[in-house]
């Protein structure tokens, strides 16, 4: 299905290959050497006259080229992210996924049976706002970018980042969404683990009995500790 500007409104689909930041992937024909094809003449010992591989064996087929929907296809199944095409409103059944949405601990057939998935799958605190989002975002016709919690089958919980719009047929029609998701619990670990080291080392500074403070060049007082100030008198900034 072609991809197209929402009825020109100046924000086109940023998963579509129309809109300059999709990705083409090409292919390219292979075809087999066969042996009678082989120059031995370029071998280090030239052992096997060409004359008995000719007659000896048979020219392998070529392998018949992939038309571009299977090109496509192959690319997006490959990937580690998460592909999708929904029904347009809630509780917006899938009508596509990738084989990566198997993360998720339930079998393809089951995204494409259970018109109520996202509610198994989208943590129930995030439920609420997601859908919210999703709704305000087809009013305005632009796409819509969020990041949630997620719980799989086996009850592991995960922070996904979602982007998606709406896609419309030529006369202006909405056909379906479509958007991508990718794994961003690393990186929520990463962000948390540094706000807790932070945090551990605000404590330490706040409550050692040792006098610390940084200055400038100057000697202007940035921060100090509750020991600084009380023998600097001093004041926060």
């Amino acid at each position: 299905m072609p991809l197209r500007d929402p009825e020109g409104t100046g924000h086109p689909c940023p998963l579509s290959p129309t809109s300059g930041t999709g990705v083409r992937t090409v292919i390219p024909h292979t075809r087999y050497m066969t042996p009678n094809k082989f120059d031995w003449s370029l071998t280090p010992t030239n052992t096997k006259p060409k004359a008995d591989l000719a007659t000896n064996s048979e020219p392998a087929p070529d392998v018949a080229p992939l038309n571009d929907e299977d090109k496509y296809r192959s690319f997006i199944e490959n990937l580690p992210v998460l592909f999708y095409a929904v029904k347009p409103n809630p509780p917006y059944t899938p009508i596509y996924v990738s084989p990566a949405f198997t993360k998720f601990g339930y079998p393809l057939e089951h995204w494409l049976e259970d018109p109520y998935i996202w509610l198994k799958i989208i943590h129930p605190d995030d439920i609420p706002w997601v859908f919210n989002s999703t709704e305000v975002s087809a009013g305005v016709r632009n796409y819509v970018e969020y990041e949630y919690r997620t719980i799989s089958a086996d009850g592991t919980v995960s922070w996904v980042r979602d982007r998606g719009c709406l896609i419309h047929d030529e006369t202006g029609g909405v056909t379906h969404r479509q958007g991508v998701i990718v794994d961003i619990t690393e990186t929520k670990k990463a962000v948390e683990g540094l706000r807790e080291s932070e945090a551990r080392y605000r404590n330490l500074f706040e409550h050692a009995s040792d006098i610390i403070y940084v200055h400038d060049l100057k000697g202007r007082y940035i921060s100090m500790n509750h020991a600084a100030e009380a023998i600097f008198g001093g004041e926060r900034l």
